[in-house]
C-alpha cells in the first residue's frame, strides 16, 4: 500500500506560493499580511529564514513532498517586485536544489508598475521567473 500511495502523492503535482511581504506602503483595504518598510529592509535574511522554514518542512514532511514535482511558484506579498534581483536569484537557486521543479513550471511574481525597472526584470527572467502579475 506505502508504495501505491508513494506513486499516487508523486503523480499529483504541487503548486509553491513564497510571500514576500514588503510594499512602498499599506494600501488601507489591503488585508494580507504586508507591511511598509522602517528602514531598509533585510531582504537576505528573510531569504535565509525562508530556506530554512523550507528546510525544516521537508524534513518533517518525508519523501512524499521530496517526491511530488513544483508545477508553478507564485511569489506574492507584499510587492515582490521590490526584492532586489539577487536575492530572488538567490531563493530561486534554493527552491530548485531543494524541490524537484519542473523545468515547464510557470513562475509568477507579483509586481507593482511602479516598481518596474529594466535591468532589475531582466535579472528576475534570468532567474527564471517567466510571468508577471501586474497591478
Amino acid at each position: 500500500m506505502a508504495a501505491t500511495q508513494h506513486a499516487v502523492n508523486r503523480a499529483i503535482p504541487l503548486g509553491l506560493y513564497v510571500h514576500l511581504p514588503w510594499c512602498v506602503r499599506k494600501c488601507p483595504y489591503c488585508d494580507f499580511n504586508s507591511h511598509a518598510p522602517r528602514g531598509t529592509p533585510l531582504f537576505e535574511a528573510y531569504v535565509d529564514a525562508l530556506l530554512a522554514d523550507l528546510d525544516a518542512d521537508l524534513r518533517d514532511a518525508g519523501e512524499t513532498l521530496h517526491a511530488r514535482r513544483i508545477e508553478t511558484i507564485f511569489f506574492g506579498g507584499g510587492t515582490p517586485s521590490l526584492f532586489p534581483d539577487v536575492a530572488i536569484a538567490r531563493l530561486m537557486d534554493g527552491l530548485r536544489a531543494r524541490l524537484d521543479v519542473s523545468d515547464a513550471a510557470e513562475i509568477t511574481l507579483e509586481a507593482n508598475p511602479g516598481t518596474i525597472e529594466h535591468g532589475r526584470f531582466a535579472a528576475y527572467r534570468a532567474a527564471g521567473i517567466n510571468r508577471l502579475s501586474l497591478g
